[in-house]
């Protein structure tokens, strides 16, 4: 009865937040407009302007904020580096969490130890201090609100808020669902939905986080962002025609001062682990769309073997956005302009 009820609960959650964030973003059929361009250019934020000789400019609104690939990462970064073998290991089937290590670095460095874990609930303050610096607007603070205060500052600020409030409130909800009641110790890897989470064990700071599921292997679709009970999601997978859920990777950060290290393999080989432990034969996720706001991560996913997939559905009027390949692989998902990728595992 209690699935039945959170499953329910869960559809309206969903429903609301869906239709509350139509008016955010336009539609795949504004984006045709500017078909005929092969000119876009990032204006701030949360907007590009798509250009065409004949036709007025188009906003779009991205959900991703717009940064310039880091230019000089310190010396120090480079100089811890992620030992050789951890990254097989983590990626084994085998792997069993917490996982512990040392950057290799140079003795005269201070000592830096990660720890590959569960998210836990004295962690939700880090964690949601991470999404909305990424994915929420400048004005994050009431302190930043009065010195620029103005009514676009004051929606940015309630948005930074409601933000936060979203992401804790779906936190606990999966780390619930996972057992994790008091969110004192790690528990075994979850049967589903598991939040991962490298910390380091100095500072105290969480490093970074990564999110993966089972889900439908659909590139035209987005997964909940609260956790389906999986009956549900099998049931999905019949309806539609897909033999079975594979993984699927989702919010995958690091803190800013940490990048550059090698954080973000440490978490992905760790993803590659929890799904061949659920005995799944593929990764699949979406990835910023955008030449400049999504060069690094899809550079990041296709060092780790990503590969441009595709449902088979051909999308000529995308054919602006980039060479055919790229094309094919790009979906407007509410109104964002997503690149699928997937990854086939090996056994």
């Amino acid at each position: 009865m209690r699935i039945f009820l959170q499953a329910i609960i869960v559809g309206i959650v969903v429903t609301l937040i869906q239709a509350s964030k139509r008016p955010a973003f336009i539609s795949s059929d504004r984006i045709r407009q500017g078909q005929a361009t092969n000119t876009i250019r990032r204006r701030s934020r949360s907007a590009i302007i798509v250009e065409h000789p004949t036709l007025t400019m188009v906003p779009c609104r991205l959900f991703f904020r717009a940064m310039e690939p880091a230019a000089g990462l310190s010396q120090l970064n480079r100089a811890y580096q992620v030992p050789s073998n951890v990254l097989s290991e983590l990626s084994s089937a085998n792997v069993a969490l917490p996982y512990t290590f040392e950057m290799a670095a140079a003795s005269s460095l201070p000592k830096v130890t990660v720890s590959i874990r569960l998210l836990q609930t004295k962690d939700l303050s880090q964690i949601g201090g991470m999404c909305v610096a990424e994915y929420g607007s400048n004005i994050t603070s009431l302190d930043a609100l009065l010195k620029k205060p103005s009514e676009s500052s004051l929606v940015d600020y309630i948005d930074s808020l409601s933000l936060r409030a979203l992401v804790d409130f779906t936190m606990r909800m999966k780390i619930h669902n996972n057992g994790d009641n008091d969110g004192d110790s790690d528990k075994s890897i979850p049967a589903d939905h598991a939040i991962l989470v490298a910390s380091c064990l100095e500072s105290g700071d969480i490093v970074g986080m990564v999110e993966v599921s089972r889900q439908p292997p659909l590139a035209n679709r987005n997964p909940s962002p609260f956790p389906i009970p999986m009956v549900f999601k099998e049931l999905f997978c019949r309806a539609v025609g897909v033999e079975k859920l594979q993984g699927w990777v989702a919010n995958l950060l690091v803190q800013p001062q940490y990048r550059g290290k090698g954080y973000s393999k440490v978490l992905m080989a760790t993803v590659e682990g929890v799904v061949r432990r659920w005995d799944c034969q593929s990764i699949h996720l979406h990835a910023d769309a955008d030449n400049v706001s999504g060069m690094v991560p899809q550079r990041l996913y296709q060092t780790l073997g990503y590969e441009f997939g595709t449902d088979d559905k051909q999308q000529p009027d995308l054919a602006w956005m980039g060479p055919a390949t790229l094309s094919s692989s790009v979906y407007v998902i509410d109104g964002v302009p997503l690149l699928y990728l997937q990854k086939q595992l090996k056994r």
